[in-house]
């Protein structure tokens, strides 16, 4: 089937004829016919796909001419396609014929405007222009296709339930860990890090380490006692991964931290159900649509390159 260049500048972007048919309604002036004719290069040279043929195919209203610009029509389809692109299918249906009118102007408008820059296109800026309508008209042609060879697989309880059961935490599922830190005041010289290291060695057999923490700053000892919940946000990311791997009640080594020594352990540790399964099997379901969707572009596209010779070119 024959692409023309002349359907590209019947459907520029939306917000564009929104704004010449917010123009066309505020103009009451009538629109009178301009006897001078400006000369620009046509819009209607072909754009030919591999499978192309001589037969000529008429669209449903392609051969109803409602205005001429420059001698280049505009046809019932044109309009047609323009208003469903400004409204929506819905919408479309919706519109009267003062509504149809008012598009129908704007369409013309754009029209003129088209050929108006078209006429003063270097030969830089028709290149770059025939990139973009080949770049469109590509993404035209993969949509349809994948329409029709892209099918997504439906989504079923399975999926939903192994969803569910992957990915708690989306749903309000969490583990809350509690942490008590033992640490030095500042940066130890060595003595007093020899010293502290020492001491630090009878931790994991201390049942109350906040009343130990106090005995030892009786005893003269530079140290601090901290407690908190590992998921806090200003909790030092070094301090983070030594959590980590603690399971609770597990004492980590002593660690040295911008000079400053630290040791920590899971006091408790507790688990917060998700919402249940039936409160939010929609919304997973709503999340695995574009998943299975891209699942099935990827198949289309694999079984299309199957077939296609592609080499990639060094530079």
């Amino acid at each position: 089937m024959k692409i023309r260049k002349r359907l590209f500048a019947a459907h520029i972007p939306a917000i564009v004829l929104a704004v010449l048919f917010i123009a066309c309604q505020e103009s009451k002036a009538p629109v009178e016919k301009s006897t001078q004719e400006v000369k620009v290069p046509e819009l209607t040279e072909e754009i030919k796909t591999p499978d192309s043929t001589e037969q000529k195919v008429v669209l449903e209203g392609d051969d109803v001419v409602l205005a001429r610009v420059a001698g280049e029509p505009i046809t019932r389809y044109d309009l047609a396609q323009t208003i469903r692109s400004m409204l929506g299918e819905q919408s479309a249906v919706k519109l009267d014929e003062a509504g149809r009118q008012k598009v129908l102007e704007s369409l013309v408008a754009s029209r003129a405007i088209a050929r108006v820059r078209a006429a003063s296109l270097s030969l830089e800026d028709r290149a770059v222009l025939d990139k973009k309508v080949r770049s469109y008209q590509e993404q035209l042609l993969v949509k349809q296709y994948l329409a029709r060879h892209a099918s997504p697989q439906p989504v079923t309880r399975e999926m939903v339930s192994d969803y569910y059961q992957a990915h708690p935490e989306r749903f309000g599922g969490r583990t809350i860990r509690s942490y008590e830190i033992l640490a030095s005041k500042q940066k130890l010289k060595t003595e007093a890090r020899d010293s502290l290291i020492a001491v630090f060695k009878a931790a994991a057999g201390k049942e109350d380490w906040k009343q130990w923490a106090q005995q030892l700053q009786a005893e003269g000892y530079p140290i601090e006692f901290r407690q908190g919940r590992v998921e806090e946000k200003l909790l030092h990311p070094p301090l983070q991964q030594l959590m980590k791997p603690l399971k609770k009640t597990e004492t980590s080594k002593l660690s040295f931290i911008e000079g400053r020594a630290y040791l920590v352990r899971i006091v408790d540790e507790r688990q917060i159900a998700p919402r249940p399964l039936h409160e939010v099997s929609a919304e997973i379901r709503r999340a695995l649509v574009p998943i299975q969707l891209k699942k099935a572009v990827k198949q289309a596209s694999r079984q299309v390159l199957e077939t296609t010779e592609v080499m990639y070119e060094e530079h």
